[in-house]
């Protein structure tokens, strides 16, 4: 499911539509941190850029060793990711 949604409204109207159901391992990936937030309102864009590209590969990294962890119970993973996030994400070399 894809939506422009904050992340509490997304994950609710997941469990709604019967997408994710209790049980599920969830990875949430995201750049609505504080720190992000103080990077940002410096406006240095390539600092942003550089900052938001670590936390993406960070977090995505340790949503892998999650999963890894994880393979001793049958329950599925629900991959939750924020907007700013996925822009990154769905770089090449980040994919």
């Amino acid at each position: 499911m894809l939506t422009g949604d904050k992340q509490e409204t997304a994950i609710n109207i997941e469990f709604a539509c019967s997408l994710s159901r209790q049980g599920m391992h969830q990875i949430i990936i995201g750049l609505e941190t504080p720190e992000m937030r103080a990077i940002e309102e410096n406006g240095d864009k390539s600092q942003i850029a550089k900052v938001a590209r670590e936390s993406i590969t960070q977090q995505l990294a340790s949503g892998h060793h999650q999963i890894n962890l994880d393979t001793k119970d049958d329950n599925p993973h629900a991959l939750i990711i924020d907007g700013k996030s996925l822009l990154y994400a769905l770089e090449d070399d980040l994919k």
